[in-house]
Formats: C-alpha cells, structure tokens, sequence
C-alpha cells in the first residue's frame, strides 16, 4: 500500500538549519586546522563560505522545498522549476565566486575569464534553467495526465 504524499512544510527547514549547522562546524574544524597549515588558500575558501553563509542557507532551503513541491504533480509543483532554478544559479554564483578567490593564489587567467564571463551573465543563465525546469514540469504533467 502506498503512503500518501503529504506536505509538510516544516521539514526542509529544519535540514536546512541542521545543514547550515554542519557547515559551519566544517568551518571552525577547518579554521583549527589552519592554525597548523597555515595555508592561504584554507584561509580563503573558509573565509569567503563563512561571509556566503546566508546563501549556503538559501540554497538548501530552495533545493529542498523544490524538491517537495515537485511531488505534487497537479498542483504546487509549477512552483518546483522557480525555486530549482534560483537554487540551482545561486550555487552557480557561488562556486565561480569561489573560484575568483581561490584564482587569486592560482593567477591562471582562464579561470578569472570563465569566472567572471559566468558571474556576469547570471541572468541569461537562470533563464536557461528555468526554461529548461519548466519544460520538464510540461513533460512530467503530460506523462501523469495520460496515465
């Protein structure tokens, strides 16, 4: 017998902050090791993840009531594609952010080009993803209606 899909709203916050937790005992797990390392690029990367804090945040929540809303197939889940693609180009944003500031140890200028080329056109690519996560929605909602 299969269980009924129920929403329950409270969930995905609650791993978010359990995720948000962990991250930042990551951090100060990494901070002590790098009193011994002593290295610049631990130094960078656990900086720029501690300021980006409330977008690690955001990311979890957006990804996991995506997730969620994209049970209900015939109802809440047209909100699923919005709330992915806003996940989905905030990890964007913050990997190639990341790699801005690790690049300023690496000073390899492919990585500066990319980085900034992507950083740039954050827009053009969130429409993509949304175009691309609607256009599933669309696939998905015919395959359930013709069941």
């Amino acid at each position: 017998m299969k269980t009924p899909c129920r929403l329950n709203i409270v969930s995905p916050l609650f791993w978010s902050f359990v995720s948000l937790a962990v991250t930042v005992i990551i951090i100060f797990i990494g901070r002590f090791a790098n009193i011994m390392l002593r290295s610049d690029l631990l130094t960078i990367i656990l900086n720029y993840i501690w300021k980006n804090l409330i977008v690690v945040f955001l990311i979890s929540v957006l990804a996991t009531y995506g997730e969620l809303f994209d049970r209900f197939k015939k109802t809440i889940a047209i909100f699923s594609p919005l709330l992915n693609s806003t996940a989905a180009i905030l990890i964007v944003y913050f990997v190639f952010g990341l790699l801005l500031r690790i690049n300023a140890i690496l000073n390899i200028k492919l990585i500066t080009e990319i980085s900034r080329f992507v950083i740039s056109n954050t827009l053009a690519f969130f429409l993509l993803f949304l175009f691309f996560g609607y256009l599933k929605y669309i696939v998905n909602l015919f395959r359930v209606s013709f069941k």
